[in-house]
């Protein structure tokens, strides 16, 4: 049964001479990730506390930015951030916990453990959970989530919510990014320790570990060094929108700081929190049963580059952010927390570990693709995004629009805004940034079949693959003219729920709409009611009484999603 899932069985020796002294340049690597840092927080902005490590020795720790704008206080390597789904690693840790102890099985039903639990008819099991290969909807996608994330639920609400859908797919057929199934798995450490997740926590992972200052989030306790997280707005930063800790439970609530997220990481190397021969399943990637490789463990990222194992996972809450990677290879500890939601800190950690390992990753050269950049264009089915199967969060298709105009290939998939490709070989493009790549696949004939977007050094989830269709590209759309006077009578404040507001304003004849923690971008007409952004593929139609008066707006991004009109 195991056999499949021991793909790096062997890998996990030492090799000395891929970390020898002369490729590990330590004063090199510390100067570089405090230039990189200072350059990419400012001394008076929301910031980041970063830490490196090597053999369990702190080789670098040290905060950037601000821990609260309020306050004019500085981010230190000892604050606490909220460290979102970093938290998975840590309920899967709690699992095997209990497998150790013979009181849970991987394979084992998840009904032994929650009877009342619908699996559409089929067997789900921990392995399954831990893995996001079990077809549960991930509750963080379900329309309800936006009007519910700040109301206090019980577990058995928030279950009774994301196990009502069919599931995604068969399990173990197929692999989808899942909140709910470690909320779930988290329910199941309650059920069987008979202890609540947070006391089981402290007593059984924080307490052996040394983490004196790491926690499971709440509002009802007040946590020494907590700084606050911070989300850009139209006029600058804006504090991050209030939320109900029932919701991220098992699958993201834990609170901590860099310095006992190394503590964390040591402890895993020794059998003080869970055998070594147990914890092993959770660093190796699960194969489907088809034995597709899912590039993942038991809450952990699993990926081998240039025969370095990285071991990784990040994490994202309101107004957090956060990345971690350990390569045992190595006995290579690299954390950074970050309280900026508009800087994602694993472009950070991608460009540290290439320069810290030299990958050699984004010695890139620019190169031409006009003789055959036309056979590129054209629709493309994305089947995952984001970690999630589209079928997640959405009921209609999404596509990649790959087109080529004024010498520059670019694309934009449905929703979202465009990107331009930059060739780097043949069929092969950056996106972005060195360590995300689109890279485009032919026949035998030479016929484009589809592209896949490749992200170094480290994959999360399965190769994504989108075919090509025979879908034509969509025309640009008509833009046409519209007096001052009927803008004015689109003007007003409409609420899509849970906090979420589309602010519409008018000067002269261009008309603005501004997203609850977005900065105002114009948007123009393809009729009296009916406008379209250019930065984005997205649009809006103002709905209408029978009088003509506007009731509402509809946004249509990935979705439709109504609003009413408040003022």
């Amino acid at each position: 049964m195991r056999s499949k899932h021991s793909i790096l069985a062997g890998l996990l020796l030492l090799l000395p001479l891929l970390v020898s002294a002369q490729t590990w340049k330590e004063q090199e690597i510390i100067v570089f990730t405090d230039s990189l840092l200072h350059a990419t927080y400012s001394d008076t902005e929301p910031g980041a506390a970063v830490l490196i490590a090597r053999n369990g020795k702190v080789v670098h720790a040290q905060g950037y930015g601000l821990a609260s704008l309020e306050l004019g206080v500085a981010n230190e390597p000892d604050n606490l951030f909220d460290i979102g789904s970093m938290s998975k690693q840590f309920t899967a840790v709690a699992i095997l916990q209990l497998v150790d102890k013979g009181l849970a099985d991987l394979d084992t039903d998840v009904r032994t453990y929650i009877p009342e639990y619908n699996t559409h008819d089929h067997t789900i099991t921990l392995r399954h959970l831990l893995t996001h290969t079990s077809g549960i909807t991930s509750f963080t996608e379900l329309d309800t989530f936006a009007t519910l994330y700040n109301k206090d639920m019980g577990r058995e609400e928030i279950m009774d919510l994301f196990m009502e859908p069919e599931l995604l797919f068969t399990p173990d057929n197929d692999w989808s990014y899942s909140n709910s199934g470690f909320t779930l798995a988290g329910m199941i450490v309650e059920k069987i320790s008979g202890q609540s997740f947070p006391e089981y926590m402290q007593e059984h992972i924080f307490q052996p570990a040394g983490m004196q200052h790491t926690y499971i989030g709440n509002l009802n306790q007040v946590f020494p060094k907590k700084v606050s997280g911070y989300s850009p707005g139209e006029y600058g930063w804006i504090p991050a929108r209030e939320f109900s800790w029932d919701w991220p439970f098992a699958a993201g609530a834990i609170i901590s700081s860099v310095e006992d997220l190394l503590l964390w990481d040591e402890a895993l190397y020794s059998d003080k929190l869970v055998s070594q021969k147990t914890l092993q399943q959770a660093f190796e990637p699960h194969l489907l049963a088809d034995g597709t490789n899912t590039n993942y463990g038991f809450g952990w990222g699993v990926s081998v580059y240039k025969e370095l194992t990285f071991i990784r996972h990040g994490g994202a809450i309101n107004g957090f952010l956060s990345d971690a990677v350990r390569i045992p290879e190595a006995h290579f500890y690299m954390v950074i927390l970050s309280n900026n939601q508009s800087v994602g800190p694993a472009g950070l950690t991608d460009e540290i570990l290439n320069k810290a390992f030299s990958l050699g990753i984004a010695n890139t050269t620019e190169q031409s693709c006009e003789d055959y950049a036309e056979e590129l264009t054209g629709v493309y089915q994305v089947v995952r995004s984001g970690g999630r199967l589209v079928t997640n969060y959405s009921e209609e298709p999404v596509y990649g629009y790959v087109r080529y105009a004024d010498g520059a290939l670019t694309i934009q998939q449905t929703g979202g805004g465009t990107r331009t490709l930059t060739c780097i070989g043949k069929d092969t493009f950056m996106l972005r940034s060195p360590y995300t790549r689109m890279v485009f696949t032919r026949d035998e004939n030479d016929r484009v079949l589809g592209m896949h977007l490749l992200t170094l050094p480290t994959t999360f989830g399965p190769d994504d693959f989108a075919p090509k269709t025979d879908i034509p590209l969509p025309g640009e759309k008509q833009e046409v003219s519209l007096l001052p006077e009927q803008l004015i009578r689109l003007c007003g404040s409409y609420d899509l729920g849970g906090g979420f507001l589309l602010s519409v304003t008018a000067e002269g004849s261009q008309l603005f709409i501004q997203a609850t923690g977005q900065a105002k971008f114009p948007v123009y007409p393809t009729s009296d009611t009916e406008f379209f952004w250019k930065i984005v593929d997205a649009s809006v139609t103002f709905e209408t009484n029978e009088d003509g008066s506007i009731s509402g707006i509809t946004l249509h991004q990935g979705g439709d999603y109504f609003g009413r009109k408040i003022n």
